[in-house]
């Protein structure tokens, strides 16, 4: 299927819609989309950009996008994905190389 949604929207579309397994680019954004889909009980997974970016320049790049490369990816056996992080893992530690330490 190929929509463009905003978040609002993609939570919207697939809380009335079964979806066997949604795959998308480990980010920021994703873990929070993650949590929200597994609320929805949707089976997610997680994929680092630097695989992604390996299965699509190993695919030809004339008919390539990024969503058939994360889709790919998804099915393959031997992908490692990320785990999706909980808000505690996003609190800052203080450190000296971010504009919040103290």
């Amino acid at each position: 299927m190929r929509k463009k949604f905003s978040r609002t929207q993609l939570l919207r579309f697939t809380a009335n819609v079964h979806v066997g397994l949604i795959g998308m680019e480990a980010c920021g954004g994703s873990h929070f989309l993650g949590r929200a889909l597994r609320e929805q009980r949707h089976e997610v997974r997680l994929i680092p950009a630097q695989y992604v970016k390996a299965v699509r320049e190993n695919q030809l790049r004339a008919t390539t996008s990024m969503p058939q490369a994360i889709a790919e990816a998804v099915a393959r056996p031997t992908m490692r994905f990320v785990p999706i992080k909980t808000d505690d893992h996003w609190i800052c530690s203080p450190c000296t190389g971010c504009a919040s330490a103290g």
